[in-house]
């Protein structure tokens, strides 16, 4: 009879405990959240100096392209799953407070999108460059075109943007590209 009388009562515990710990997690995965969000609008926000620290786009669209007489414009092609394209990614990351005010970066995935594979195409025809294998990274710094990426490159990486920023003479090279 004792035995009957406590059913209810370890049912009960057990239950609840289940309850506690559901409602444990559901709060954890809010804060996460929340954190998340918060850092996500930090990083897109402007910092105090007029420094732009956003990420780059991952998903440019020719009409988000803008021709600025005070920047150069790098246009970087890549293939989703490529690890060479999330290393030159996160250079450019590690870049981006000093030399932003150089550029503005526009990522196009080739691998998956045909449209944007013929607008790498493009390019690369306009500078001399068979892009037809969509081999990535290829990217276009003012108008100097690179093919792959390694780490040994960083410094001719950082001089082309501010060669390339310090003689804006053919900054308007890819108008007609662009424009179509």
């Amino acid at each position: 009879m004792k035995n009957k009388s406590l059913t209810p009562i370890i049912v009960f515990g057990i239950v609840l405990v289940f309850v506690i710990a559901i409602s444990y997690n559901i709060s954890r995965i809010n804060k996460e959240n929340t954190i998340d969000n918060e850092n996500s609008n930090q990083s897109t926000n402007n910092d105090t100096t007029g420094a732009d620290t956003t990420s780059i786009n991952r998903n440019s669209n020719i009409s988000d392209i803008v021709i600025d007489e005070d920047k150069i414009n790098i246009y970087f092609f890549y293939g989703e799953t490529c690890p060479h394209c999330e290393e030159l990614f996160a250079y450019f990351e590690s870049i981006n407070d000093e030399y932003s005010k150089y550029y503005n970066i526009y990522a196009f995935e080739v691998w998956n999108n045909d449209e944007n594979a013929e607008f790498m195409n493009k390019f690369g025809s306009v500078l001399g460059d068979n892009t037809e294998s969509r081999s990535v990274p290829y990217y276009i710094i003012g108008d100097k075109s690179f093919s792959g990426y390694i780490e040994s490159m960083n410094e001719e990486i950082e001089n082309t943007i501010i060669s390339k920023y310090n003689d804006r003479a053919n900054i308007n090279r890819f108008n007609d590209i662009i424009k179509q």
